[in-house]
This record gives C-alpha cells, structure tokens and sequence, in this order.
C-alpha cells in the first residue's frame, strides 16, 4: 500500500543523502501519493450481486457495482475487522517502528536478562499448575456457535497446527472460520458440487487439506496459500474404489519427504500411506478386514491400525514389515483409533459398545487386554480426539443428543461438568477437534452447526 511505501522510503531517506532525505520529506508533507497508476483500472468494476462470496462487503442491501479503488478499500476494511475480531488491534504503523516505543524499551532492557539466563543450566520453561480432575474451567467461545448453513451433519472440524483457523466440511461445502473472543469471521468457502464430503484433514506442513466423499475414490486438495482445489481421480498405480479415513502423518518430516506423509483406508483391508508432495504410495499394509483406524507415532517411523474384527496392528515404516498384532480384547466393534501425542503409550479405541478402551502399548509390543474403558456413552463412539497437550482427550457419539464427554487423561476420570453444564449444546456430535494453541475445542453438530469451547486452563 501507499503507506508501506511511504514508511520504507522514510527509511531509506536516512541512508541516502540530505538531498534526498529532504526530497522524500517535501513529498511526505505535500500528502502520500500513488507511485504508479494503471489507466485501467478506471474501467475495473466489480459487481457485488453476480459473486456470491463478495455479498458481505455491501453496505446496504441495493449496492452491486464498485469502483476499482472503492473495491480495495472494501476488502481492506473487511481484512482489518476479520483480524480485529480476534480482539487484536492492528494500527498502520506497528507500535515496534515507532522510535523510543515501549516494546523496544523492554527489548533493550531485558536483552541483559537473557545473557544472564543463557549463563545458567536452570530450566528455562515453567510447567502449569496441574489439571483438575474433577471439574474443567470450560467457557463457549467464539459467539457460541458457528451456523455454517449446511443442511447435513459438519462431518469434518479441524484447527490449523499454527493458528486459530478452524476448517469446517459438510454436505458439498468447506469452510474457514478465523475463530475470536466474540465471533467467528468466515475467511474462504469452497463448494465441490456432487461431492459429499466425508472426512478431511491438514497436510503435515498444513500448507493444503485433503476432503473425501462418499463411496469414492476421488480426493480434492485445497492449497491455503493460493486458495485453490484440485481434484484427483485415483492414487496413482492403486485402482480403489473407495479411500476413507484421511490421517496427517507427524509434524517432524525427513529430508526424503519434506512435506510429510498421508495414509487412506482403501478397500479390501489395505492402508496406503502416501508422500503429500508427491502423492504417491510409498507404503501399503494388509489388515485381514476393512480398516476403522489408523495413527502415527509422533516420534518413531510407526503406525497402528486396527480393522473391523478388532486386529490391532503395529507397522514399520522403514521396512514396511507388521511388527506386531494382537486380536484386541474391546468391549464391541472398533469404530475409531487414536494415539496420545505426548505419551505414546496408550490407544484410544473407540467402539461400537459407547465405550473407550484404553489400551497400553510398551517395547515389547501391543497389550491385548485394555488398561480401562470409558463408559460414559451409550451409542457407537463415532469421534475420539486427544488435546495436544496430552493432559485430555475427548469422544463423541454422533447418534444421541449431547453424547461428549472430555476426559482427565492422567487419572483416566471424566469431567462431571461437560457437557451438563451447558444447557443449548443438546444436539448430535457428529465431529470434534482441539486446538492446537490456546485450549480450543470445537464440536460439530448434526445440524450444520459448529460449538466452540475454550479450556481456560490451557489459555
């Protein structure tokens, strides 16, 4: 923008002579000016009413057609609001440009503090205070709830690794919430027409997110920073009818795969983990019925999977070999996995009883007989998701009303506050994710309504 120029040509005066410097501040004082101008866009005009996705930037209902510079500042007021929401004030000049401001006071001041901490082997991180185990400080967040207007369950809710992003998917729609204190600003939607979406996930980079539909083989790919979808057909050199089940491998990547790998359930019992550059198969594992769940080790080249007659499974990655494979003493029909990603010692399985089945998992290979089982549900657990810190996880049932709960993962204890506590969240969970920074939790609903909580012990 003009003033982004104006600000580094104000910079670039001290460098120069005082020729200059004076030439760039007689222009300053006269007002900031264009440094380039197209003719053409004085013919540019946008029509508000023919783009759906521009509609908001209407200050009243009869406005259509804007000017190209009556455009820019449409979408720069909306971009200011969207990130004011997140109750953040953002001023044109950042407060670190001004000279003598306080953020460089207190750089300078504490740089002196750093050196000294530097010189010690004290610890230099401080752990919170520990979890409750009883009750959780648990708040709605985000004004309340999402209405993202689709008419069929959200069957996809997962947070960026980095940010407050929340990707919403249901019925043919994807959605990006930037999640605030007050409200929930809409930041991209994407329609895949007769594509009902299925499950989703973010890249291990989180540079795109992975859909699947129903009953099919096909998968788009929506790439963040250039806010455009791809369609694939099929793996390449798989011929499956269906992939299910879209799992990011750990955040830690090799120099071999830079941008991380992926797994699919394909049919007739097979795992395909796939390279996210290439999107490849560069591994494929045989379980003896159709795969309910997979997960990765967050440290080692390992993943479990466990299939439809409760096989659990322990694979090698480098090898390509099963390391290990118990027939799994659960309480019903496996409907989920899920792996702490702190203490990668204990699986979650969900099952088709309503009850979570702890089991251990040690050096000398997978437990048969659980460590104990959650049963605090009645229906099918459809959802099953831990908090990043490991210190909670949660599970859902997506075919009775309020069927959450949220667990003290330590001492294995659900909280007696959540979700009774909240007397308008009575809908059917249908998805759930937490956030990886800043204690969020967001509950998809079978209404087309997203839930957002805040755990203020985690904020």
């Amino acid at each position: 923008t003009s003033q982004v120029i104006a600000q580094v040509l104000a910079v670039m005066s001290e460098e120069k002579s005082d020729d200059l410097a004076g030439m760039v501040e007689s222009q300053t004082t006269q007002g900031l000016k264009r440094v380039w101008h197209d003719p053409a866009d004085d013919d540019f005009a946008v029509s508000l009413r023919k783009h759906g996705p521009l509609h908001k930037l209407r200050k009243t209902d009869d406005e259509d057609i804007l000017s190209a510079v009556e455009y820019q500042e449409r979408l720069r007021e909306s971009f200011m609001q969207a990130r004011r929401s997140r109750a953040h004030t953002i001023s044109d000049k950042p407060a670190w440009l001004e000279e003598g401001s306080d953020e460089e006071v207190a750089d300078s001041a504490s740089e002196e503090n750093h050196q000294d901490a530097l010189k010690t082997d004290m610890k230099l991180t401080m752990h919170s205070a520990s979890l409750p185990k009883t009750e959780l400080d648990i708040m709605y967040y985000g004004g309340t709830r999402i209405s993202c207007g689709f008419t069929r369950p959200v069957k996809y809710t997962e947070f960026h690794p980095t940010s407050d992003f929340l990707a919403v998917a249901g019925d043919k729609v994807m959605q990006l919430y930037q999640v605030g204190p007050t409200s929930s600003a809409k930041m991209a939607s994407h329609v895949f027409p007769g594509f009902p979406i299925t499950d989703g996930c973010f890249l291990p980079d989180a540079s795109e997110i992975v859909v699947t539909g129903w009953n099919t083989s096909t998968t788009w790919w929506y790439n963040l920073e250039a806010n455009t979808v791809k369609q694939q057909f099929t793996l390449p050199g798989r011929r499956e009818r269906v992939l299910e089940l879209p799992t990011a491998g750990p955040s830690k990547t090799s120099p071999v795969r830079p941008a991380g790998v992926l797994a699919f359930s394909g049919t007739n019992g097979y795992s395909l983990v796939i390279d996210a550059r290439t999107r490849h198969v560069v591994r494929n594992f045989k379980n003896n019925a159709p795969v309910r769940g997979m997960a990765f080790h967050p440290d080692s080249e390992v993943m479990y999977t466990i299939d439809d007659d409760g096989g659990l499974y322990e694979w090698d990655m480098q090898s390509g070999r099963c390391k290990c494979r118990v027939q799994s003493a659960i309480g019903g029909k496996p409907k989920t996995l899920c792996l702490s990603p702190v203490d990668p010692r204990r699986l979650l399985i969900g099952t088709s009883a309503g009850t979570v089945d702890i089991v251990p998992i040690s050096e000398k290979g997978i437990g048969k007989a659980p460590l104990k089982s959650m049963m605090n549900l009645t229906t099918a657990v459809s959802n099953v998701a831990f908090h990043p810190s490991g210190e909670v996880f949660g599970y859902a049932s997506n075919e009775a009303n309020a069927a959450l709960r949220l667990v003290h993962a330590p001492s294995n204890t659900a909280f007696a506050n959540f979700p009774e506590q909240f007397k308008s969240f009575r809908g059917k969970p249908t998805s759930l994710a937490f956030s990886k920074q800043g204690g969020l939790l967001a509950v998809g609903g079978a209404s087309g309504v997203v839930h957002c909580f805040r755990m203020r012990h985690f904020a």
